[in-house]
């Protein structure tokens, strides 16, 4: 019995703990605009350090994320918070990802934030997080997390992620589509990380064969409209 009360006790304050880093946050992202951060154009905000040459190169990095997404889709309408940082101190207080993450926040229709950190300063990692935030601006939170699996959600954003270690030849594209959900996917070394990633952009990849314009948006309009993935995906429409 004592166990169990200890177990519980234990249970309880590591929930708290991670309710109360992730509430804080969601504050420091919803309050952007009222930090030390400055806003270099819209939607866009940097550190109080970053120099006016860091300031060009993100924007040029940007520019060029939306039109890669652009000549593979077709269009690019999001309009995500941006959040960039140059060192692990200002960025921990909106991501504990040195990369880049898009974050997308709950009773949202289409809000996305995507931070970029020290070390995700990149065309290939900001194309595939401004990629995520498309794809949320279209489905929604509900939908998106609920009626799309995170395997799908990852292909898709590879597709313009050209990044070389992500180019495995013995990556198995129908195992991929077992992991459903986000602790399946992110489960495991950085080595299984990689085989997830490269098998789901395999997958989606050979599913977008030859109608990529035409063909992602069309599918995440029905499944935002209520038509099911599993029928649509597997009829190939």
């Amino acid at each position: 019995m004592k166990k169990i009360v200890i177990f519980i006790l234990l249970f309880l304050i590591v929930s708290s703990v991670a309710v109360s880093s992730y509430n804080h946050k969601v504050i420091a992202l919803k309050t952007i605009q009222y930090s030390t951060f400055k806003q270099i154009r819209k939607n866009v905000f940097v550190t109080p350090e970053t120099t006016e040459k860091q300031k060009a190169d993100l924007l040029n990095l940007l520019k060029k994320a939306e039109e890669r997404i652009k000549n593979t889709f077709g269009s690019y309408t999001a309009s995500p918070i941006i959040i960039a940082s140059h060192n692990e101190v200002s960025r921990q207080k909106f991501s504990r990802k040195s990369y880049a993450s898009a974050i997308l926040l709950p009773f949202s229709q289409s809000e996305a934030y995507v931070t970029i950190g020290e070390n995700g300063h990149n065309l290939d990692i900001i194309s595939h997080e401004l990629l995520h935030a498309e794809v949320f601006h279209r489905l929604g939170y509900f939908n998106q997390i609920f009626k799309v699996p995170v395997w799908f959600n990852e292909g898709v954003a590879m597709q313009v992620d050209f990044r070389e270690k992500y180019k495995s030849l013995s990556a198995n594209n129908s195992d991929i589509k077992k992991l459903w959900y986000g602790w399946q996917f992110f489960k495991g070394d950085g080595e299984t990380l990689i085989y997830n990633y490269s098998s789901a952009k395999k997958e989606v990849e050979l599913w977008l064969k030859n109608s990529k314009k035409e063909k992602l948006y069309s599918f995440l309009n029905k499944i935002k409209n209520g038509e099911s993935f599993e029928t649509l995906y597997h009829s190939g429409n």
